[in-house]
């Protein structure tokens, strides 16, 4: 096993960090700074702090065990009604999809809640919007090969003087607009697999019992054993 760090002061030569910023610099960043513990093999990345469902591994072991054209990548798709809480607002990357099952767009939206079987979100002008029941989003739970990693690397590089420089505190290089970029761009094409599981997080401390609850479920149901770290 392999730890990699995202650090603040991992930045390219000739960029100087704004004094007081304690923020990281984004999930693209961080993909960069684990991807070189991946010694050039095709690699999995997800958040921490979210349940994803045995069928999203399940996809992404297929996908990385597979042969792929080396800009050919996957996002594991699921529905946005299966991916909120009811104590408050999210963020998720809405997807457009087109025919083939190709990821065509891709866009955070924040201050995601429910409205009737699906979805709404504030847009940037403070207006809320509907998404409705099915549509798919991104959870984060990407399969990637390493040619992505470069294009990364560029993004990165390019965005990074100019975000801090407008805020200089805040700025983020997120990772659903770098892959956003690789598409539009031509460079790449992501594969988006859809999944039926239900997401659960702690985002709100009133998420805690309902996640307790969730894993007792799945323990009971003999998905996962009783000591889970034995």
């Amino acid at each position: 096993m392999s730890y990699a760090f995202q650090e603040l002061t991992d930045i390219p030569e000739g960029i100087d960090l704004p004094e007081g910023r304690v923020k990281p610099l984004g999930t693209t960043q961080a993909v960069i700074c684990a991807a070189r513990a991946t010694a050039g093999r095709p690699f999995a990345v997800i958040g921490a702090d979210d349940y994803f469902g045995t069928e999203a591994f399940s996809i992404l072991y297929d996908f990385l065990t597979t042969p792929h054209p080396d800009t050919e990548h996957l996002a594991v798709g699921y529905r946005v009604e299966n991916t909120l809480t009811d104590h408050g607002g999210v963020t998720r990357a809405v997807c457009v999809v087109d025919d083939k099952g190709y990821l065509r767009d891709i866009a955070e939206r924040r201050n995601v809640t429910r409205l009737g079987a699906g979805a709404e979100f504030d847009d940037e002008h403070g207006n809320r919007v509907a998404v409705p029941a099915g549509t798919t989003v991104s959870m984060n739970c990407w399969g990637f090969n390493p040619s992505i990693v470069e294009l990364f690397e560029e993004r990165f590089k390019r965005n990074l003087k100019k975000g801090l420089e407008d805020n200089p505190l805040k700025y983020e290089d997120l990772l659903p607009d770098a892959v956003c970029e690789v598409i539009k761009s031509n460079r790449g094409a992501v594969k988006v697999i859809p999944t039926g599981d239900e997401w659960f997080g702690v985002t709100y401390k009133e998420d805690k019992p309902i996640v307790e609850r969730s894993i007792r479920q799945l323990k009971e149901q003999g998905v996962y054993s009783e000591a889970l770290w034995d």
